[in-house]
């Protein structure tokens, strides 16, 4: 009869303690993801729905031209069994009739994820002398076609992408992003350092483990040359290609990274926390970085896997989940001083309203682009880059 009582209060205990356990947890993630803290929407400028595609998540600014280019694919659709095909589109910053799908005749199946640009060196000398056949750019995607992942490769023709060869890799594990640093050589940020069907995926991310890496194809194969990062979701280099930036989504901060150009090596040189959760990240003309980001991470996973649910929950004043299913936006930016030293700044916030989920934003000149993970538009903004007054101060 002992026995049995203590039994029965271990069984107590193990319950209690796995109950206040749960909860702690829940609650230091809603703490540690931002879906505690309080928004304050702000931009100073004005915004322009772009709609006629799905899912816009990733997107880079030509420095020369000026034309976008754009990733989107139907995410919803895949997850409701029911996958369409994705798309890269080109787009006139200031020119809402301009978006033209430029992947119509790519055979194979497209579910385009990041994207990079690479330039020709030798195009701007064949612009001055038009002598010889012309050189063309290219542009890098990730696919995940039919559940296989692959980098496709693309010669930018003025009209149309012409698909040049499909690279495939043990490496490329959970490709999220990608950064070309030559006409076949690229570095791919994997979010994830274990596949879904794997017991270890639910580890990795529901305690936000650093299992993230990024791999180096140098034209044969692929080789790892950064660990440790949690959720690597964006990754992007500078004008010269000697440094690489790399954002992590779960640790809330960018990994920089020094570039051997010969060797295509890594050498760890900074990590810049940030008070959100960044996703991709795109460099302007000034050597800025400019991120966009999910402010509240509950509140973006409910987002994208849930949809709409009519029962909100509330702590307080705080609505945890919010009823229209909305995912919160952010685009900071990212500066670096002559000393090393970087300073951020808060460029637009938006309660999911205007823009859910905006994960990408890139700047050329007065024109901001901001992509979602979700939405069937992006955003056009025209802004003063930089004001004499703060961004809290817009709206």
């Amino acid at each position: 009869m002992h026995m049995l009582s203590s039994l029965r209060r271990l069984g107590f205990l193990a319950v209690a303690a796995g109950s206040l356990f749960l909860v702690l947890y829940v609650l230091e993630t809603f703490w540690a993801t931002g879906e505690l803290s309080a928004l304050e929407p702000g931009f100073l400028g004005r915004c322009q729905q772009v709609g006629g595609l799905l899912g816009p998540e990733d997107l880079t600014i030509h420095p020369t031209t000026g034309v976008a280019f754009i990733s989107a694919y139907d995410r919803r659709a895949e997850a409701l069994g029911q996958p369409v095909r994705g798309a890269i589109y080109s787009y006139s910053p200031g020119s809402t009739g301009s978006l033209r799908e430029l992947t119509g005749d790519f055979e194979g199946e497209l579910r385009p994820h990041g994207i990079s640009l690479y330039l020709n060196p030798k195009r701007a000398g064949w612009l001055r002398s038009r002598s010889g056949p012309e050189p063309k750019d290219r542009l890098f995607v990730v696919n995940h076609a039919e559940g296989r992942h692959s980098i496709e490769i693309f010669a930018i023709d003025r009209r149309r992408l012409e698909h040049l060869e499909t690279v495939r890799d043990p490496a490329f594990v959970s490709p999220s992003d990608i950064v070309a640093v030559g006409p076949r050589s690229f570095y791919v940020a994997n979010d994830s350092g274990t596949q879904p069907d794997e017991w270890a995926w639910y580890l990795e991310n529901l305690w936000r483990f650093p299992f993230s890496n990024v791999v180096y194809f140098d034209g044969e194969s692929a080789r790892e040359v950064a660990s440790r990062i949690a959720k690597a979701s964006g990754i992007a280099k500078s004008a010269d290609g000697k440094r690489i930036y790399v954002t992590a989504l779960m640790g809330r901060k960018i990994h920089a990274y020094e570039r051997d150009p010969d060797t295509g090596d890594f050498v760890a040189s900074d990590i810049i926390p940030l008070p959100t959760n960044p996703d991709n990240i795109e460099l302007d003309d000034r050597g800025d970085l400019w991120v966009g980001a999910h402010p509240k991470l509950v509140s973006l996973v409910r987002h994208v896997v849930f949809g709409e649910d009519p029962m909100p929950i509330r702590i307080g004043g705080v609505n945890l989940l919010d009823p229209a299913s909305l995912a919160p936006s952010q685009v900071v930016r990212v500066q670096r001083d002559p000393k090393g030293a970087y300073e951020i700044t808060e460029i637009y916030v938006d309660d999911g309203r205007e823009i859910s989920a905006a994960s990408v934003a890139g700047r050329r000149l007065r024109r901001l682009l901001i992509g979602s993970l979700t939405d069937s538009h992006f955003l056009d903004c025209d802004f003063d880059p930089f004001p004499r007054r703060n961004y809290r101060e817009g709206r």
